[in-house]
């Protein structure tokens, strides 16, 4: 919460055009705005303004109209008279006077004017009728109140008109009190506000009830640490507030998977690697992934998780990894890792844990590998023994690799949604009268390699061509960039 007044106020400012963000002492600085460059003081050869600019009528005007534009005034060319000058055009002057310049009337008169300048201003000045004024138009500046007047009762009336301003109440004067008023709220989350030794089992059991979701994040946040793993775990152990599935499925990612959480994620995991499989695949750093394979624990990532690193770790920790590599990306591992990866299975036999589009072209056309997938893939030999006498029913119980299907010669007589459906793959061993629209789009979104396989009339339709191209992008790879002109070619 803290700086989020500032942060409004600064907003509105350059909302209204009164400030702006880069804003930029004069003239100390380099400064092309265009509001001093077209004055006639402006140095054209070195960017920089004449500091008889910052004495001429015309920098007044600037600076009583834009006074954010600039950081700070000098004390040196400015008398209380031109300052209160400047106040009296824009009181938001005040927050470039230079240190020591703003007097106590000019405190009092700006604090007046916009009770939210109480937040930028020297606390020297506050006394307790102006605390009680600003408190009364906006609680949550009690952050802001000098220590020495921030009295109980002054911390009450201010979490009476709002609750999180008792997140701004002194340690030395937070009682249970204080908080009972901000629990009167039914929006009042308070484990993160609320001082450590005055959270008790009642107050987690009522805020887990009434705030689900912001209460895992909070006990990610403070639990999930090196120095209390360990309490982290025996929480989600117990299942008595949240289970594992829910606390990872419903944090917020960027507090999980924030960098100072690396190293606890990673001792988590060492224990509890199984709990990866409930975690966001894009938040699964390198070290993380390596922890949870080195423990036969197999995470399924997605395509842009998948990355060469990953790819690389997999091979040379736990290659049974592979068995969770996504479709999209199987051609980005190698022929020669696959070969490996596929020899390895045999050697650990773990041969039915690798999926069927793990059988690329690269692998099955590999004279080496021959061999070995006529012995131990089933649908490897079919292909290649029955490609002209292949029996089709079969695809409803094995799952065949594109590849593997087009060592078939034969086509698929019936069946053809039944089989759509269950493998995308088996559109290759359709007639081109079954290879419709609907299903080329389909079988293109997992394979735009293999765009050979739609029907030639697809694509030389320009309304059907430009279908598949607009809704399958990838699918332009693999097309002769001059048939993409002709697709789109009006004429």
């Amino acid at each position: 919460m803290s700086g989020t007044l500032k942060k409004e106020f600064y907003k509105s400012l350059m909302d209204e055009g009164l400030c702006k963000i880069n804003s930029i002492p004069v003239p100390f600085l380099t400064n092309l705005d265009e509001n001093y460059t077209k004055n006639k003081y402006y140095n054209q050869l070195d960017s920089s303004i004449s500091i008889h600019f910052l004495r001429s009528q015309e920098f007044l005007k600037t600076i009583q109209k834009l006074p954010l534009f600039v950081t700070s005034l000098p004390i040196d060319y400015f008398s209380e008279t031109e300052l209160w000058r400047l106040l009296d055009e824009n009181i938001y002057s005040i927050l470039t006077f230079p240190n020591g310049s703003i007097t106590k009337e000019m405190y009092h008169y700006a604090v007046a004017r916009d009770y939210r300048l109480f937040a930028f201003l020297d606390n020297s000045f506050q006394n307790i009728d102006i605390v009680k004024e600003v408190l009364g138009r906006e609680p949550l500046m009690l952050e802001y109140v000098q220590q020495d007047l921030a009295y109980y009762y002054i911390c009450e009336s201010a979490i009476i008109r709002n609750w999180r301003a008792l997140r701004y109440v002194p340690i030395e004067l937070f009682d249970d009190g204080l908080m009972e008023i901000a629990k009167k709220n039914k929006d009042a989350f308070l484990l993160d506000i609320v001082p450590s030794n005055f959270i008790k089992s009642e107050l987690y059991s009522e805020q887990f009830r009434a705030f689900p979701i912001e209460s895992i994040n909070y006990v990610v946040d403070t639990l999930l640490t090196d120095l209390n793993i360990d309490t982290f775990i025996g929480l989600l152990d117990s299942g008595e507030t949240f289970t594992p599935e829910e606390t990872f499925k419903s944090v917020d990612p960027s507090i999980l998977f924030s960098p100072n959480k690396s190293t606890a994620l990673v001792r988590m995991l060492e224990q509890r690697p199984k709990w990866i499989h409930y975690m966001e695949p894009a938040g699964i750093s390198n070290q993380m992934y390596e922890t949870v394979i080195q423990r036969n624990v197999y995470p399924k990532l997605t395509p842009l998780a998948w990355d060469f690193n990953k790819i690389s770790i997999a091979y040379e920790v736990n290659r049974k990894a592979f068995s969770q590599a996504p479709i999209e990306t199987i051609n980005s591992i190698g022929g020669d890792r696959l070969l490996q990866i596929f020899l390895t299975a045999i050697e650990q036999k773990w041969i039915e844990a690798l999926p069927f589009f793990f059988f690329t072209g690269s692998l099955i056309n590999n004279p080496d590998a021959h061999t070995y997938l006529m012995e131990y893939r089933t649908q490897y030999s079919i292909a290649k023994v029955e490609s002209t006498s292949f029996n089709f029913s079969i695809l409803k119980n094995m799952d065949f690799s594109i590849d593997e299907l087009l060592l078939v010669e034969s086509k698929a007589e019936s069946e053809f949604s039944e089989l759509f459906e269950l493998n995308i793959a088996n559109y290759v061993v359709f007639p081109k009268e079954e290879k419709t629209l609907d299903r080329t789009l389909v079988f293109l979104k997992t394979y735009p390699m293999h765009v050979n396989q739609i029907p030639d009339s697809l694509l030389e339709n320009k309304s059907t061509a430009r279908t598949i191209l607009n809704e399958v992008a990838q699918t332009a790879r693999f097309i002769d960039a001059e048939k993409i002109t002709a697709i789109y070619s009006s004429y």
